[in-house]
């Protein structure tokens, strides 16, 4: 598979991402997937981090809690690398905070957020 390089890593194809969707879709079951899952974007992958952008805060919080792992799985079955870290941002933080500090927003992992307290600088 083709990957496309970004400006701040390697961005899944399309063909990844919809192996990433059905895998998810199996995972977490198709009512939760519906609910979770409307409007996500994969973001890049930088080494074994993955970045997710979900439309809500609540979509968000609640993947963070039971789902990490979950797409984690997903991702490494789909792009064929290990991942370590699963980043989930909502839309809305996107908005409050500059694309300019997205690295740092992709450093966090997941289980250990402590929601937009803790990207204050």
């Amino acid at each position: 598979m083709t990957r496309v390089l970004s400006r701040d890593g390697v961005r899944p194809t399309n063909s990844q991402k919809l192996c990433m969707r059905t895998m998810l879709r199996s995972l977490i079951g198709e009512i939760d997937f519906n609910r979770l899952c409307l409007g996500i974007e994969i973001g890049t992958l930088d080494e074994d981090a993955l970045q997710i952008v979900v439309p809500a805060e609540n979509c968000a919080a609640d993947i963070k809690l039971h789902h990490s792992d979950d797409f984690a799985v997903a991702a490494e079955y789909a792009i064929g690398r290990p991942i370590r870290t699963v980043s989930v941002l909502s839309a809305d933080q996107l908005l409050r905070f500059p694309l300019c500090n997205k690295p740092m927003l992709s450093s966090y992992n997941v289980r250990e957020w402590d929601g937009p307290a803790a990207l204050q600088p």
